[in-house]
């Protein structure tokens, strides 16, 4: 009611000075993301995108609204991994509630997890998929987290490492995906038998380059505590 009574108070200027409003999407206590949910049907992608500047939904998984000027040409940033947006944001009436439906299980998430794999690998495999550099580059990266969840380590590895090969890996707007690629990579050499705490190490430290958050490095501090024995080269 409050969000609908906000669109409502706003509504002549969604289109015009602004294109579009986050909503924050508390999940927890700890956890919230921000999720573009309010938009204009007008301002959607017209004919020609990204050539001809328009908002669209990006990804064939975990879709992000993108601007092909004011986000992939680096004038605006999307809030991602706990930022708060550097915009002034606007005031609403009241609070509001977004429920987030998790996967009730394990089974329930490995059967998301193998559905996502399946759209992803059906449009890498397109003859012309590497010409949307975006769509490419986010596919590849859930593609590895959709194995990853599977416990498909060896693939998932491969594929976050050919991710981050990608020019789309180094774009600052989507520095997100670059340190969750770090970050899984992390994880999975410090699960592995044969440890190697130096390349664990270089993988979180990356993770925290691509993005300052405490996560990477508690990690690295987490595993020399576990491992007195083992010393970093």
């Amino acid at each position: 009611e409050n969000l609908r009574k906000f669109v409502e108070q706003n509504r002549g200027n969604c289109g015009s000075s602004v294109d579009m409003y986050s909503v924050r999407v508390d999940m927890n206590r700890h956890t919230w993301y921000w999720s573009e949910r309010v938009l204009r049907a007008r301002n959607h992608a017209a004919h020609g995108w990204p050539d001809v500047p328009a908002w669209k939904y990006v990804g064939v998984t975990h879709e992000a609204y993108v601007h092909s000027g004011k986000i992939l040409e680096g004038r605006q940033m999307l809030n991602y991994v706990g930022l708060e947006p550097k915009l002034p944001v606007a005031g609403a009436p009241g609070q509001f509630k977004i429920e987030h439906l998790s996967e009730s299980g394990p089974k329930d998430l490995h059967r998301r997890h193998r559905r996502d794999a399946h759209l992803l690998e059906r449009y890498l495999s397109q003859r012309d998929a590497a010409e949307d550099v975006w769509q490419y580059g986010r596919a590849m990266y859930y593609l590895a987290a959709a194995h990853q969840g599977m416990r498909y380590t060896e693939l998932a590895k491969d594929l976050f490492n050919r991710f981050l090969k990608l020019d789309f890996a180094n774009m600052r707007q989507f520095a997100y995906l670059k340190y969750g690629a770090l970050l899984s990579l992390g994880h999975m050499c410090l699960s592995a038998e044969d440890l190697d705490l130096d390349e664990c190490r270089r993988m979180m430290e990356g993770a925290h380059e691509a993005c300052p958050r405490v996560e990477p490095l508690f990690h690295i501090l987490e595993a020399v505590v576990k491992h007195p024995n083992r010393r970093f080269q």
